[in-house]
């Protein structure tokens, strides 16, 4: 499989059809969160890993049973959307 990272998680259809023409298969942004079934292959969210933890934390960030911190997120989330409007301005 191939996947792509967009640099600094900036996208938009236009970048997300572009990548798909190029051949990937998957793409990432810096939206936080899990997986579903039926989400868009080029508009995929990451679930973060903070540290270097074990074997069985890494385990729990993969379930999605790790509290993260309320801070971290909303850092994350206001610089996605500086990046955002990067993009769009």
């Amino acid at each position: 499989m191939t996947a792509f990272c967009y640099p600094d998680g900036l996208w938009n259809t236009r970048v997300a059809a572009a990548v798909q023409g190029a051949g990937f298969e998957v793409a990432f942004t810096i939206d936080l969160g899990g997986l579903n079934a039926g989400d868009d292959p080029y508009q995929l969210r990451r679930v973060p890993v903070l540290g270097e933890p074990g074997r069985s934390q890494f385990a729990a960030f993969l379930r999605g049973t790790r509290f993260i911190a309320g801070s971290l997120l909303i850092g994350w989330k206001i610089r996605e959307r500086l990046l955002d409007r990067a993009l769009a301005g």
